[in-house]
């Protein structure tokens, strides 16, 4: 697929309206998780282009695992970007004591979990995983042995528990590859 802004712009409009319309409620926000990579920095200029008839509130919210140097100069990033955009932003911070088993497990679900808990009850997290990110998950569940629903690829909408609350995410660029993305 060849750069075309508008075009790519239409087609994330379309999803994000098409999902929301397919909503049983409306949701009090979108939470728009940006870490500052091109996935999610492409997330952050789409949905800013879109026209959000709903009057949605838009969170721009970013995860500093303190796990490697830099980490909170790029949150920094992403807020000033933020700011320049007339966007909310939010980085929260990921008190990673006494990390024990998959330290990449143990940070995607502190990551969820403290956006979850940031964001207003019934709002939609929205991320910038793309086609590439479903081919990588594939070839690590296979490479792991997963059996066949291990394999399964992730889904437009997920919802995901943690204790009593739910928090449905959507992933409106499953259809775009990262490297049109970032043209």
């Amino acid at each position: 697929m060849s750069f075309d802004f508008d075009v790519i712009s239409a087609q994330f409009n379309k999803k994000i309206d098409n999902f929301l319309d397919s909503l049983s409620y409306k949701p009090d926000a979108l939470g728009i998780a940006v870490s500052g990579g091109s996935d999610s920095l492409s997330l952050l200029y789409l949905i800013n282009s879109w026209s959000n008839q709903k009057k949605l509130k838009i969170i721009i919210l970013t995860v500093d695992h303190n796990l490697r140097n830099g980490s909170a100069d790029e949150a920094l990033y992403v807020g000033k970007l933020c700011n320049n955009l007339g966007l909310q932003h939010k980085t929260l911070l990921w008190g990673h004591e006494d990390i024990k088993g998959n330290l990449s497990a143990n940070a995607r679900e502190a990551r969820y979990k403290l956006m979850q808990d940031f964001l207003p009850f019934g709002a939609i997290l929205i991320t910038g995983h793309t086609l590439d990110d479903q081919a990588e998950t594939f070839l690590m569940r296979l490479r792991r042995g997963s059996g066949v629903d291990g394999l399964a690829s992730m889904a437009d909408q997920t919802n995901l528990s943690f204790g009593n609350d739910e928090m449905t995410i959507f992933r409106p660029l499953l259809d775009f590859e990262r490297q049109t993305l970032r043209n």
